[in-house]
Protein backbone atom coordinates (compact mmCIF):
# COMPACT_ATOMS: atom_id res chain seq x y z
CA UNK A 1 0.00 0.00 0.00
CA UNK A 2 1.48 3.36 -0.79
CA UNK A 3 2.24 5.78 1.73
CA UNK A 4 -0.24 9.49 1.38
CA UNK A 5 1.53 12.26 -0.20
CA UNK A 6 3.05 14.48 2.41
CA UNK A 7 2.47 18.74 2.04
CA UNK A 8 3.90 21.39 3.82
CA UNK A 9 1.86 24.59 4.19
CA UNK A 10 3.34 28.21 5.02
CA UNK A 11 1.20 30.95 6.22
CA UNK A 12 1.74 34.11 7.94
CA UNK A 13 -0.44 34.32 11.11
CA UNK A 14 -4.33 33.01 11.82
CA UNK A 15 -6.01 35.78 9.13
CA UNK A 16 -9.02 35.37 7.16
CA UNK A 17 -6.68 35.27 4.42
CA UNK A 18 -4.60 32.88 5.71
CA UNK A 19 -7.32 30.29 6.36
CA UNK A 20 -9.14 30.55 2.68
CA UNK A 21 -5.34 30.01 2.14
CA UNK A 22 -5.52 26.86 4.16
CA UNK A 23 -9.44 25.74 3.27
CA UNK A 24 -8.53 25.88 -0.77
CA UNK A 25 -5.40 24.26 -0.91
CA UNK A 26 -7.09 21.25 1.34
CA UNK A 27 -9.84 21.60 -1.07
CA UNK A 28 -7.48 21.15 -4.38
CA UNK A 29 -5.47 18.31 -2.70
CA UNK A 30 -8.42 16.57 -1.76
CA UNK A 31 -10.32 16.93 -5.04
CA UNK A 32 -6.92 15.11 -6.49
CA UNK A 33 -5.85 12.69 -3.94
CA UNK A 34 -9.09 12.01 -1.68
CA UNK A 35 -8.09 11.48 1.45
CA UNK A 36 -4.46 9.95 0.78
CA UNK A 37 -2.64 13.19 1.80
CA UNK A 38 -0.93 14.37 4.93
CA UNK A 39 -1.31 18.89 5.22
CA UNK A 40 0.88 20.18 8.07
CA UNK A 41 0.57 23.99 8.28
CA UNK A 42 3.07 26.30 9.61
CA UNK A 43 2.17 29.94 10.94
CA UNK A 44 5.72 31.49 10.04
CA UNK A 45 5.14 34.05 13.00
CA UNK A 46 4.64 31.03 15.72
CA UNK A 47 7.52 29.09 14.50
CA UNK A 48 9.99 30.76 12.09
CA UNK A 49 12.42 27.92 12.75
CA UNK A 50 10.68 25.55 10.55
CA UNK A 51 10.18 27.23 8.13
CA UNK A 52 13.67 28.45 7.67
CA UNK A 53 14.59 23.97 8.01
CA UNK A 54 12.66 24.34 4.82
CA UNK A 55 13.86 26.78 3.34
CA UNK A 56 10.47 29.14 3.31
CA UNK A 57 11.31 32.83 2.67
CA UNK A 58 8.02 33.72 1.39
CA UNK A 59 4.39 33.07 2.52
CA UNK A 60 1.98 31.84 1.30
CA UNK A 61 4.36 28.23 0.47
CA UNK A 62 3.05 24.86 -0.34
CA UNK A 63 5.57 22.28 -0.83
CA UNK A 64 5.28 18.70 -1.40
CA UNK A 65 7.69 16.78 0.81
CA UNK A 66 6.62 13.23 -0.12
CA UNK A 67 6.95 11.94 -2.68
CA UNK A 68 10.47 13.13 -4.37
CA UNK A 69 11.66 14.87 -5.80
CA UNK A 70 10.37 17.81 -3.72
CA UNK A 71 8.04 20.58 -5.52
CA UNK A 72 7.02 24.07 -4.25
CA UNK A 73 4.30 26.95 -5.23
CA UNK A 74 4.74 30.26 -3.70
CA UNK A 75 2.58 32.96 -3.52
CA UNK A 76 -1.12 32.61 -4.70
CA UNK A 77 -2.26 29.26 -3.96
CA UNK A 78 -6.04 29.79 -5.49
CA UNK A 79 -5.93 28.42 -8.86
CA UNK A 80 -6.46 24.49 -8.65
CA UNK A 81 -5.56 23.80 -12.14
CA UNK A 82 -1.96 25.77 -11.55
CA UNK A 83 -1.62 24.15 -8.46
CA UNK A 84 -2.19 20.98 -9.99
CA UNK A 85 0.28 21.02 -12.21
CA UNK A 86 3.08 23.18 -10.15
CA UNK A 87 3.03 19.85 -7.78
CA UNK A 88 2.07 17.04 -10.12
CA UNK A 89 -1.19 15.92 -8.53
CA UNK A 90 -2.60 14.29 -11.52
CA UNK A 91 0.60 11.95 -12.02
CA UNK A 92 0.27 11.39 -8.17
CA UNK A 93 -3.46 10.70 -8.44
CA UNK A 94 -3.48 8.17 -11.54
CA UNK A 95 -0.23 6.28 -9.83
CA UNK A 96 -3.06 5.86 -6.63
CA UNK A 97 -5.46 3.86 -9.02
Amino acid sequence: MSTATRFALFVTGRSSRAERTINGVRHTLKQYLDDSFNLEVFDVLANAASAESHGVFATPTLIRLEPPPAARVIGDLSGSGALAAALHLRELAAEKL
